[in-house]
């Protein structure tokens, strides 16, 4: 585990969030002084345990925290790609939306439904799929 990407990641997440330390560490029942030293990458041993607390805390999957977004990933190389390459820039750009796309997809596809399809409640809406 790199330690200093995960605190890069943790700070960012958290400015991302708008949260302060003092409230990032409230939420995952961490010391404000214990989450600084993970942002700053100087935390002697760092838990997953704790790691799942603030990547809970911030609503964002652990992954995220200890791999990266691949999105974000994806969209900051296009961004430095763009300086010197636009056909390589409208390419990872092209990726990336078809990466959102498909993630708005899968967010549809496993949304819960309200009421169940075969639910014959005339003043609730079924749940259909698209």
């Amino acid at each position: 585990m790199d330690i200093h990407a995960i605190g890069e990641r943790v700070r960012s997440e958290r400015e991302r969030a708008g949260l302060t330390q003092r409230e990032l560490a409230e939420l995952a029942d961490l010391s404000q002084p214990a989450l600084a030293r993970i942002e700053l990458g100087t935390r002697a041993q760092l838990a997953i345990a704790e790691l799942d607390r603030i990547a809970t805390a911030l609503r964002i999957p652990l992954a995220d925290l200890t791999r990266g977004n691949p999105v974000r990933e994806r969209v900051r190389i296009a961004a430095r790609i763009g300086l010197t390459d636009p056909a390589a820039t409208a390419t990872a750009v092209r990726q990336a939306v078809d990466i959102l796309v498909l993630d708005d997809r899968l967010d549809r596809l496993t949304a819960p439904c309200p009421v169940p399809a075969n639910a014959a409640t005339p003043d609730l809406p079924t749940c259909t799929r698209s």
